[in-house]
């Protein structure tokens, strides 16, 4: 059986990007919403950030300094809520 710890992990990594920014609509001062950090077996770390974009339906997503892709803001909604329930379920 899956650990609740997995079952984020693996929810997390799946997120799927949904189009391209949209150059009139990428916030300058746009904050992150979340940011995930992967450690690769290769030593390297990947930071995914999800940041605030100007259409209330995205985050645009900044993949080690890549951000010219958007994703489906109710999915990344849904990792937060997953996170934060983990974490008080677990005394985090």
């Amino acid at each position: 059986m899956y650990s609740s710890y997995s079952i984020l992990y693996s929810a997390a990594y799946l997120l799927t990007l949904s189009g391209e920014a949209d150059e009139s609509l990428i916030l300058d001062d746009a904050g992150a919403a979340l940011t995930i950090t992967y450690h690769t077996n290769a030593g390297e770390d990947v930071v995914i950030r999800y940041l605030e974009y100007g259409n209330e339906n995205f985050y645009q997503v900044d993949n080690n300094g890549v951000d010219y892709f958007l994703t489906d803001k109710r999915g990344i909604d849904d990792i937060m809520s997953r996170y934060d329930t983990f974490a008080t379920d677990n005394n985090l």
